[in-house]
């Protein structure tokens, strides 16, 4: 896999780990958490992201 393809696929894997939680707990969820407890969205994100296979 080249740099560009696994760049791409880790960004789509975080662009549709926000609209999960954005759907899980309300539009603009992400946003606003990133601003008053960024520590606990980077690891919701993480624990998100940890779903999806990073394989090729």
């Amino acid at each position: 896999m080249t740099a560009i393809a696994r760049a791409t696929r880790d960004q789509n894997i975080e662009e549709i780990s926000i609209e999960l939680l954005d759907q899980i707990y309300y539009s603009g969820y992400v946003e606003e958490m990133s601003i008053i407890d960024p520590a606990k969205i980077e690891w919701e994100l993480a624990q998100m992201e940890s779903q999806f296979s990073k394989k090729n």
